[in-house]
């Protein structure tokens, strides 16, 4: 048992991102790893939450999240805003056979700007070492004090989830087990 789960809206909330990620890679088969998650963007103010930027790294071109916003402060904010999004944008039934992939554990709080989980997962993280905002799923407290994001990873992405997490400097990625 994690600490602090209310395992019933988790589960509707990983049902919902099921649905959503499933839809999106129906539609959007041969977007890159970056942009196919990240389709909640609303306008803050004047600009889109992110927008999303070609940069070279270490030698290697690489599209990029640019948050037009501090995220890490706002998380908690952002989350239940694009839950709601998801909730509004598909229609599911309370089954979940057909979707493969896995949870995958951020301690967001932990996060160092050095731009490796992003790097190695090809943009799939982002240089804040946040998983894509279409695949979140849970927001709840650890037992250190601080707050885990959970989010879902499709099969086809977990290669790149786990890139992430074996570059990860401080440990702050990690899967559901």
């Amino acid at each position: 048992m994690l600490p602090g789960v209310n395992y019933r809206r988790m589960f509707d909330n990983l049902l919902s991102t099921k649905h959503y990620c499933d839809l999106q890679l129906k539609q959007f088969p041969e977007k890159s790893p970056t942009t196919i998650f990240r389709t909640y963007n609303p306008v803050i103010g004047t600009a889109n939450l992110f927008d999303f930027e070609t940069v070279e790294i270490w030698g290697k071109k690489l599209l990029q999240v640019k948050w037009n916003n501090e995220p890490l402060c706002k998380v908690p904010e952002f989350f239940f805003k694009q839950l709601e999004y998801k909730n509004n944008m598909v229609k599911w039934e309370k089954s979940h056979d057909y979707f493969k992939g896995k949870m995958i554990i951020t301690d967001y709080d932990l996060t160092v700007v050095d731009g490796a989980s992003e790097h190695e997962s090809n943009g799939f993280f982002d240089g804040y070492d946040l998983p894509p905002i279409d695949t979140w799923v849970y927001l709840a407290p650890n037992k250190e004090g601080r707050t885990d994001l959970y989010a879902w990873v499709p099969e086809p992405y977990i290669s790149l989830a786990q890139k992430a997490i074996d570059v990860n400097c401080v440990d702050m990625i990690r899967w559901l087990e």
